[in-house]
């Protein structure tokens, strides 16, 4: 099961429908708030979501992949339903309660993207966002495709949606996962995400990081031939 970032939707998994190849059933979807999801947007009630979709397809248990903000969901989904899961894997996921902030050039500005478009300034926040260091690298690797992402994201979750804070603690339970797992990024993502990658990998008792040649915060996009590959080898290991 696979879950989108912020201000995308499952349209970015699709180079990841080349693993149904090796036999693996995938499951994608429009988290609330996003891409065509009708759900209002509501970060503290995705846990249930992915428990309705699970129990909707008669299945136990899945192996649990989330990207940056859908990274956030997974690992909290992980550390509340850890018998539902046989693997979890983070790509560049931000973790609730992390010892350190990034610094301001890398952090999201939420405050004000959500200022631009509810002035209905969307080229605006659309050029900010595709020039933000998150998604800079990748777009010099895959322009089209990032850019088509970028375009499909209403913002409904900035103006209609429940705050989130970051206030729950998630780092300090990290020591309680005992699924395999791995946090996954590319080599040019942020610092402080990177940072957070090894942080992850030495305080998870079976976690494990690792830094994709050739790729940025969405490394599944850019260089998918090389993702797919890590995802398929940890998931057979």
């Amino acid at each position: 099961m696979f879950l989108h970032g912020w201000a995308l939707d499952q349209r970015m998994w699709r180079p990841q429908y080349a693993l149904a190849k090796a036999g693996y059933q995938l499951i994608t979807f429009d988290r609330r708030g996003f891409g065509a999801s009708s759900a209002p947007p509501d970060l503290g009630r995705e846990l249930d979501d992915i428990s309705r979709v699970l129990d909707a397809m008669g299945l136990d248990r899945v192996a649990l992949v989330g990207m940056s903000q859908g990274g956030r969901v997974a690992l909290r989904y992980a550390l509340a339903n850890p018998g539902r899961l046989t693997h979890l894997v983070l790509q560049g996921a931000p973790i609730d309660g992390f010892p350190t902030l990034p610094p301001a050039t890398e952090a999201v500005p939420v405050a004000m993207f959500r200022e631009l478009l509810k002035d209905g300034h969307v080229s605006a926040f659309q050029d900010a966002w595709l020039n933000h260091d998150l998604l800079r690298y990748d777009r010099s690797v895959a322009p089209d495709v990032i850019a088509q992402l970028v375009t499909g994201y209403a913002g409904r979750d900035l103006l209609e949606g429940v705050p989130d804070s970051y206030a729950l603690n998630v780092f300090e339970g990290l020591s309680a996962l005992h699924m395999p797992s791995l946090y996954v990024t590319g080599e040019h993502d942020t610092s402080w995400l990177k940072t957070v990658a090894t942080s992850f990998a030495s305080s998870v008792p079976n976690g494990h990081a690792c830094f994709i040649p050739g790729a940025g915060h969405m490394c599944n996009v850019s260089v998918p031939e090389r993702y797919n590959s890590v995802l398929l080898d940890f998931l057979r290991s």
